[in-house]
């Protein structure tokens, strides 16, 4: 029997078993030829499986490494592709770049060719210029050296020009000056101006001051010039400015002080006479702080004067001493105190008083030092107000400790002068005393402590009475005043306080007053010759030259010198012969002096009167017609000497018609 193949039957019932078992049992049945089905591939694979399933599992995992290589090879082909395009593009890119690095290359090979060009043409540009430069150089050194040679020209022909002027200028400096000598006795007009200006040119020009130039400017002030502060009747016997320079008090043996305003534009036109006193009027103080002014004299009275209102003489206090007489009075240096001293001859109330300028009424209290058996004639306060020494006719001196509660209970008795003591000085820093008398000696006391036991230094040399002594500012020097008419300087400083001093003569009367300047510069001597002298301390030899002020009648009693030392005044007497009785009021610096002389003589003499006394003075000296021109003629003032050029022709031209 042969089984022919049937078709494909399917049987989609899963409970039926094989749909082709099934469909040949049928054809079975019917008689058909049954023809067995071709097994398929995946049956016979199954149970080809099942039978070998070692083999199986084997091929299995054969497979499955061969298809895992399969897919690893797939990727790989893939990630190889992706990286050749990848490596392609780059590729791609560099060749690009390539190029355009060969464009850049060869852009900048250009470039640097064009810039080597340039820096070529630069360099031979810079060359160029350096040649240039060179050149120019060269031609400005050439110039220089010819710019200056000519200024060397210049400056030496200015130095010769300036020489030149500078001998004319002082040439007709000193023509002035002996001009000036000349005309003093005669016509002292004349020579006030012609010495005035010979003695400014010398200031303007930096040329020293001429001593005997000044000595004819002052002595032809004191010929032309003011009389002086007038209006007492009787001798000035002291005089004090007030500290800040305004005031010039001046007490006279008249009975009255009169207080002139020396801020005022004419002093001597206006005083305001202060009356009270029925004596002589010997002391005056000023207070420190400008408060009080102080006066005192033979009538027992210190009255006090209030600067401060606005007229001293109202209302003033009256102080009434108990020693009858007063012969000092002072001020102590913090205005607390008023001190006054003194006592009649043959009395035995010789004392000496504190007021009190603090209190109220300054006049209700006293406090009494007691224990001198003569008059007091001196009297001074240190510079720290704690000690007051006085002295007088009993030839002793007693120090008080005005910082006691009761300084009349502490006192300390020096003893061995063998005159009376007339004159008294502290020292600005307290340590020593000075005091002169009529046994002709200068005494030196350490007063810290004032109980040392070291012996005073006894000074000698003069020959009369010591009137006068007075210490510098700076505490190095010592003055003395005699009336044999010297004046001696002693070198406090020095532990060789023995030495000899230096003697200063040229007075002819006895010496009245002496004083220094705030500068320790000038020490000041007032004498009965009726002049006053500036010893100038910083000369090689001070006593050799001294400036002479000469003006007074009468004998010079009292000095005063400003706070600033600009300016001092001078108080004279009278004499048998002469009734002077005036203050006058003196410059101390020669630039002060200059003006004032030129300030005067422009009120004597109109512009032409000066004028035409140049033209002569300028006419007359040969040097400067020689020379034929002055220094700075177009730009000083119509007054100055210097202002007309000495050439013959512009002498004409500028002569006053």
């Amino acid at each position: 029997m042969q089984f022919e193949p049937t078709p494909p039957h399917t049987n989609t019932d899963p409970r039926s078993g094989s749909a082709r078992e099934f469909a040949a049992l049928d054809r079975w049945l019917a008689g058909e030829p049954i023809r067995v089905p071709p097994q398929p591939d995946s049956e016979r694979f199954t149970r080809w499986c099942r039978k070998h399933p070692r083999t199986t599992v084997l091929l299995g995992a054969v497979a499955s490494i061969l298809m895992g290589a399969a897919t690893l090879g797939a990727v790989g082909y893939l990630t190889a592709a992706e990286e050749l395009t990848r490596v392609d593009r780059a590729r791609q890119n560099a060749e690009q770049q390539r190029l355009a690095a060969e464009r850049i290359a060869e852009e900048q090979t250009h470039l640097a060719a064009a810039r080597a060009r340039e820096a070529q043409i630069a360099s031979r540009n810079a060359e160029a210029q350096r040649a240039a430069r060179a050149a120019a150089e060269s031609r400005w050194r050439e110039t220089e050296a010819l710019r200056a040679q000519a200024e060397r020209e210049r400056l030496a022909a200015e130095r010769q020009r300036v020489e030149t002027l500078r001998e004319a200028r002082a040439s007709l400096v000193r023509q002035l000056a002996n001009d000036a000598r000349h005309l003093l006795l005669t016509h002292p007009v004349q020579s006030l101006f012609l010495a005035g200006e010979s003695l400014h040119a010398r200031i303007e020009d930096g040329m020293a001051p001429d001593p005997s130039t000044e000595q004819i400017v002052r002595d032809a002030l004191a010929a032309v010039g003011p009389s002086g502060l007038k209006g007492h009747q009787g001798p000035i016997l002291q005089a004090v400015i007030s500290p800040g320079g305004r005031w010039l008090a001046t007490a006279s043996a008249d009975t009255t002080v009169r207080l002139w305003d020396m801020q005022a534009a004419k002093p001597a036109r206006k005083a305001s006479v202060l009356r009270g006193h029925r004596g002589a009027v010997t002391s005056l103080a000023m207070s420190p702080d400008g408060r009080w002014l102080a006066s005192a004299g033979f009538d027992g009275q210190a009255i006090l004067w209030r600067l401060t209102a606005n007229n001293p003489a109202e209302s003033p206090v009256t102080c009434r001493a108990r020693s009858g007489r007063i012969h000092a009075a002072v001020v102590s240096p913090d205005s607390r105190w008023l001190v006054t001293a003194g006592g009649v001859p043959g009395a035995r109330n010789s004392v000496a008083e504190l007021w009190d300028l603090n209190a109220e009424n300054p006049a209700s209290c006293s406090v009494e030092l007691r224990g001198h058996e003569r008059p007091i004639l001196a009297a001074a306060v240190s510079a720290d107000g704690r000690r007051l020494a006085t002295a007088g006719e009993d030839k002793t001196i007693r120090v008080w400790n005005l910082a006691s509660r009761h300084p009349d209970a502490e006192q300390v008795v020096l003893r061995g002068h063998e005159g009376w003591i007339g004159s008294l000085a502290i020292s600005p820093n307290g340590r020593w005393l000075a005091s002169g008398s009529y046994d002709a000696t200068v005494r030196l006391w350490p007063l810290e402590p004032v109980d040392s036991p070291e012996a005073p230094v006894v000074l000698r040399g003069h020959q009369g009475w010591v009137g006068t002594v007075a210490f510098s500012p700076n505490g190095h020097w010592l003055a003395t005043g005699s009336f044999d008419q010297t004046i001696r300087l002693w070198e406090v400083r020095s532990e060789q306080r023995q030495q000899l001093p230096k003697v200063f003569t040229g007075h002819r009367g006895r010496i009245q007053a002496v004083a220094f300047t705030p500068n320790n510069r000038w020490l000041v001597s007032g004498s009965f010759d009726t002049t006053i002298r500036l010893w100038d301390l910083t000369a090689a030899d001070p006593g050799r030259a001294p400036t002479v002020l000469r003006g007074h009648e009468g004998p010079v009693n009292t000095i005063g010198i400003s706070g600033d030392g600009q300016w001092l005044v001078s108080g004279s007497g009278e004499t048998f012969e002469n009734r002077d009785n005036t203050a006058r009021v003196w410059e101390i610096g020669v630039e002060r002096v200059a003006g004032r002389a030129r300030r005067t003589a422009a009120q004597l003499l109109s512009p032409d009167q000066r004028e035409r006394i140049l033209l002569d003075a300028v006419e007359a000296n040969p040097s400067i017609q020689k020379r034929g021109e002055l220094h700075g003629t177009r730009n000083l003032p119509r007054e100055n000497p210097f202002r007309v050029a000495a050439e013959g022709r512009a002498l004409k031209e500028h002569r006053p018609r």
